[in-house]
């Protein structure tokens, strides 16, 4: 229970009270009065409010209205320091750990909220209900009101020796969840996911952050500071859990806020390179247009279970047939609206790898800041004053620099590293007869320098897909595969790390233990044709041995139906 007198031992109470600024507040005199006289009262905001603890009186969620109104009325006034206050230590501590700041953001504890994001706009806001929650938490729900548009937001509470104190929702959601500590990561999460968390996984969380911090040129006095405070990665069950926990509606995001992953994907790259660019720049606007902000995370991190190998070698085919264009990239808007995201996230990922290859990363990450800014200024920037910005960046005019692209998305780029041959060509030269797997029926493998090359015979009838499993890893034992789950929902995972899935109009290899696209082929991607040959009924294909570091399916590969 909280009682109103013992309120004034807050710190915020103490020192509220001396500032003229508190007397402005939403927290009149009169009201002031109310509060310490602990009269079981309700202000008009919170008539729907409910306990989860009967014993709790009304009085208590009055308390913490006015608390939540009051930290409302400073933070949008400009009482920083006394706003600031109501926050918890721990909040205060995580969100600065990183030395990450957002420029016109005082507040980055709030940074989700509209009070933050959008404090260029004359916002109101009001208190519509409140709830008690179990262990000592309180959620209350707020409209802001910009003009006639209404944005709900919820705010949580934590109680902590009497008081209550404002927290990040992923407190209260995440409570009693286990923790396992890596390198760089605090990985938080429940005991039925612990079956997903297998070591070669955990480990290419350490070993991507490794990596992208000699691209992105983050000194070692860095990555030694960021193994000591560590990434707090929040690995929930289904996108309909990261959104109870970050309010958005995503297999997963970066929160920045609290500078955590908050994901239904293991691992999640995309959003890690998210949070490591912004460690690299340190302080930034909040938005950054989509064409170097998911380009870039894109282009380091893949996407959607995808390899950036993959999605750039479909963005170089899918730029070729004009399905999109970088023109129609640029603004924020259509970008999002516009395109599909499997179209506009690789074909701006490309445009990125562009660019850092004719210039270098530390050019990227200042065109990157350049096209960054508040969010009404990132949405109001048209495609002429972006593509002139690119253009004085780099030092061409825009006509050079997508003249330059086109050639470059036009060369043979072979990114995928997953191959097409015709039959014709590999029977000449190959020796399938070293093929030493058993039980693979009508496929027929063999290697050949640093490739393996496949053949599959197929029935003029067939159009299944088959999958040929390979490299049972002991490190994969006794756990579960989010990925060999989805491709076969009745089957036990036994520890095949790799799968090539294939049928007559494209293959693909998957890494089961990151759940992972490792290489895609599609046949419609390829002019040259070749991949099934209808005389013989047979696909053919082969793939570089270093997507799999040197593992061949010639040994222990079985075929899976």
């Amino acid at each position: 229970m909280v009682c109103p007198a013992r309120i004034m031992k807050n710190s915020f109470f103490k020192k509220s009270l001396l500032n003229k600024s508190f007397l402005k507040s939403s927290l009149s005199v009169t009201a002031l009065i109310i509060l310490l006289s602990a009269k079981p009262s309700f202000p008009q905001d919170v008539t729907s409010g409910t306990s989860a603890d009967d014993s709790k009186p009304g009085i208590a969620l009055y308390v913490i209205n006015e608390l939540l109104m009051n930290y409302l009325t400073l933070a949008s006034e400009g009482n920083l320091v006394s706003a600031r206050e109501l926050w918890s230590t721990s909040a205060i501590e995580r969100t600065a750990r990183h030395g990450i700041e957002y420029e016109n953001i005082p507040l980055k504890m709030d940074i989700n909220s509209p009070l933050m994001r959008f404090r260029e706009s004359d916002l109101s806001f009001s208190i519509r209900s409140g709830t008690f929650l179990d262990t000592g938490f309180a959620r209350m729900e707020v409209i802001f009101s910009n003009g006639e548009e209404e944005i709900p937001h919820r705010y949580y509470l934590k109680e902590r020796s009497g008081y209550y104190w404002l927290v990040f929702p992923q407190d209260f959601m995440t409570r009693g969840w286990r923790i396992v500590e890596t390198k760089y990561f605090r990985i938080h999460l429940t005991e039925d996911q612990r079956t997903y968390l297998n070591p070669i996984a955990v480990n290419s969380l350490d070993n991507f952050v490794d990596s992208i911090c000699e691209v992105l040129r983050i000194s070692s006095d860095q990555q030694s500071a960021l193994s000591e405070s560590k990434i707090d990665y929040y690995y929930c069950t289904d996108a309909n859990q990261v959104n109870k926990i970050a309010g958005v509606v995503a297999a997963g995001i970066y929160d920045l806020a609290s500078d955590a992953i908050i994901t239904s994907t293991f691992p999640h790259y995309h959003e890690i390179a998210h949070f490591l660019v912004n460690f690299r720049l340190k302080k930034l606007p909040i938005s950054t247009l989509p064409l170097m902000g998911e380009g870039l995370a894109t282009y380091l991190g893949g996407r959607a279970g995808r390899s950036p190998m993959i999605l750039l070698d479909m963005a170089a085919y899918m730029l070729r047939s004009e399905m999109v264009s970088i023109q129609n990239l640029l603004e924020l808007s259509p970008f999002h609206a516009d395109v599909d995201a499997g179209l506009s996230y690789p074909c701006a990922a490309l445009f990125v790898k562009f660019l850092i290859e004719r210039t270098n990363i530390d050019s990227a990450l200042a065109l990157y800041s350049d096209l960054s800014a508040r969010f009404d200024q990132t949405a109001g920037m048209t495609a002429e004053a972006i593509s002139t910005h690119v253009a004085r960046k780099t030092g061409e005019t825009w006509s050079d620099i997508k003249s330059q692209f086109a050639e470059y998305y036009n060369s043979d780029l072979s990114l995928s590293n997953l191959s097409a041959y015709k039959l014709a060509s590999v029977n000449s030269d190959l020796n399938f007869e070293t093929n030493s797997a058993k039980g693979l029926g009508p496929v027929r493998m063999c290697k050949k320098g640093d490739r393996v090359f496949v053949i599959c015979d197929l029935d003029s009838s067939d159009s299944s897909e088959k999958t040929i499993l390979f490299n049972v890893n002991q490190e994969l034992k006794g756990y579960k595969s989010r990925l060999f789950e989805e491709h076969f929902p009745n089957s036990l995972f036994e520890g095949y790390r790799f799968g090539l899935r294939f049928d007559r109009n494209e293959a693909g290899l998957y890494d089961y233990a990151t759940s992972i696209m490792l290489a895609k082929y599609i046949a419609s991607f390829d002019e040259s044709g070749g991949y099934f040959d209808e005389e013989s009924s047979t696909v053919s294909f082969s793939f570089k041995l270093d997507l799999t570091g040197g593992a061949t399916p010639l040994t222990d590969a079985v075929l899976h139906h």
